[in-house]
């Protein structure tokens, strides 16, 4: 079969009517319920930002954020902060934007601490994570 034939490339319509039952299937499980979001890693928020502005819409109370893994970064988006600005974090920014607890299971610190430790190749590793958190990290 190629991929048309089995169903993976649909019209543009269809995959608009998908997206619009799995909200509604979304809003019918959510609607009053307590929610806990549950994210692989924030980078700057956006993701969970949108995520907690999904469940809102769909009547749920979002209790509190949980994070594979915090990337410690500032706020703002992909360039460097401004010399002198405040570096709020992005796990700060959204407990701050939504009011709930933002917990993080292992954070960019974590991974420093346990790079340093290792030695041998971790070490180079180490380097440039501390290399990219000079220059993006909130810490």
């Amino acid at each position: 079969k190629t991929r048309a034939r089995a169903g993976f490339l649909r019209p543009p319509t269809d995959r608009v009517a998908a997206a619009a039952r799995a909200r509604d299937r979304l809003c019918a499980q959510v609607k009053g319920r307590r929610v806990l979001l549950v994210d692989d890693v924030i980078s700057a928020g956006t993701a969970v930002r949108e995520a907690a502005g999904i469940l809102q819409a769909a009547g749920a109370e979002l209790v509190g954020v949980c994070v594979a893994v915090d990337r410690q970064e500032v706020t703002g988006g992909a360039a460097p902060p401004e010399p002198g600005a405040e570096r709020v974090s992005a796990v700060e920014g959204v407990r701050r934007d939504l009011g709930v607890p933002v917990v993080p299971i292992l954070t960019l610190t974590d991974l420093l601490t346990y790079l340093e430790g290792e030695g041998g190749a971790s070490a180079e590793h180490a380097t440039a994570v501390r290399a990219y958190r000079e220059m993006y990290g909130a810490v």
